[in-house]
């Protein structure tokens, strides 16, 4: 299935002759997807995410111990009037190896961290400034890349008509052949090529509501792991952090690596921030003194 152009609004049929073309449906997918999928199928299957996260543990899977980088497991101890959970470290090869942390320990700093991410108002209202002029400059070079694409369709036009000249002009099987599958390799460029100039960046309205969206998240991002479903705290880990965290038993959790919106955040406002004075670090002089 993942290998039929059909999908993608396209036809080929190469025991018949019919070379990949426009089909009359329209594809449920784009080619430029379609394009993607081939490329993966080509590259091997790649390990999916672990799914078992749950509600009891909900860093499960995601915290990793600061000793080995192994995944910390959770599990439930039993003691003599209840049961108390706790995360602990299964590599038998580690200094820290069945050590159990109690969950509340691992799961209250974590919340702590995510309660210091919450940008400020103003620091909203400057990202989304700052995201909107970033639209802006983005719908120049849209335009810019159009014009290379539209070049490359007519280098690629060029190119099909001088290889059905030479196959006109040959009668060696081989080289027809040859010919052949390259103007298939250009046809299926210049396939991608139209598509992407038939794309349209979205308009005003759209970028507000994907704006309003991504910046309901990083400002409340908070609210949403407080969540009892377990897929809003799957989506706060995958789109906060950009790896696993470590946590020590004795010194708490690692500095964390930040998906690229906090990141961007912590890099251009995390710290305070001042002017140089206008004076150099020798002696100043009466005209540069503050």
């Amino acid at each position: 299935m993942l290998t039929q152009p059909l999908y993608a609004g396209y036809l080929e049929a190469p025991r018949w002759d019919i070379a990949l073309r426009k089909a009359q449906h329209a594809g449920l997918i784009s080619f430029q997807t379609f394009q993607r999928i081939q490329q993966r199928l080509r590259g091997g299957a790649r390990v999916p995410a672990r799914q078992d996260i749950q509600a009891d543990f909900s860093l499960r899977g995601f915290v990793c111990c600061a000793d080995c980088d192994k995944p910390l497991t959770g599990s439930w101890s039993r003691g003599s009037h209840s049961r108390f959970p706790y995360y602990s470290c299964f590599n038998k090869h580690c200094v820290s190896f069945r050590k159990s942390i109690p969950r509340s320990q691992v799961e209250s700093a974590f919340e702590q961290l995510l309660k210091e991410m919450a940008p400020s108002a103003e620091l909203m209202e400057m990202m989304t400034q700052m995201l909107h002029d970033l639209w802006e400059q983005r719908v120049e070079a849209t335009r810019l890349h159009k014009d290379h694409y539209r070049a490359e369709v007519s280098q690629i036009d060029r190119k099909i008509a001088q290889l059905l000249d030479r196959i006109m002009e040959t009668e060696t099987p081989t080289v027809v052949r040859a010919y052949e599958q390259r103007i298939a390799e250009f046809e299926t460029r210049k396939l991608v090529l139209q598509e992407k100039l038939a794309e349209s960046p979205p308009d005003q309205p759209a970028l507000e509501a994907t704006l309003r969206t991504a910046m309901q998240f990083l400002a409340s991002h908070w609210n949403l792991w407080m969540s009892d479903r377990v897929e809003d705290k799957r989506a706060v880990l995958k789109l906060t952090f950009k790896e696993r965290l470590g946590y020590s038993k004795t010194k708490g959790l690692r500095t964390p690596e930040l998906s690229f919106p906090f990141k961007l955040l912590t890099d251009f406002f995390g710290d305070e921030r001042e002017m140089a004075r206008p004076e150099r670090f020798e002696r100043p002089t009466l005209r540069f003194v503050v």
